[in-house]
């Protein structure tokens, strides 16, 4: 919320959640039960996938499990408070292969006959 805090009307978290939620679906992906995804902090019917990596990376796992015993707690990177939180990798992926910005946005969009996309027109 610094953006918020400096004078930023409009950019809070709670203010900015809802045009996330809107742009993602979460799958369901393989978590260790100490590391559950927050679903009420992500969306379920936008472009951009995102998912935790499959399978969970076995070092990945135990970092997370270890922490927890160090007193750490485990958190969502979408939840808005992970000072001090600890979780497993949220990734953007989609059947195998990165789900960025152009596969989850651009390409549907560039269809449009009311959309001009202008390359090298820096």
């Amino acid at each position: 919320d610094n953006w918020a805090a400096e004078g930023a009307t409009g950019w809070s978290y709670s203010d900015v959640l809802p045009y996330f939620k809107k742009s993602e679906t979460l799958q369901r992906g393989n978590q260790i039960p100490e590391s559950p995804l927050n679903r009420s902090v992500h969306g379920s019917t936008g472009p951009l996938t995102v998912s935790v990596k499959e399978p969970v990376n076995p070092v990945a796992e135990n970092f997370v499990r270890s922490s927890t015993k160090l007193g750490l707690e485990i958190g969502d990177y979408n939840d808005g408070s992970m000072n001090g939180k600890v979780s497993l990798m949220q990734q953007t992926i989609r059947e195998g292969s990165r789900c960025d910005t152009a596969t989850a946005f651009l390409r549907a969009a560039g269809k449009r006959n009311n959309l001009t996309i202008a390359v090298n027109s820096h």
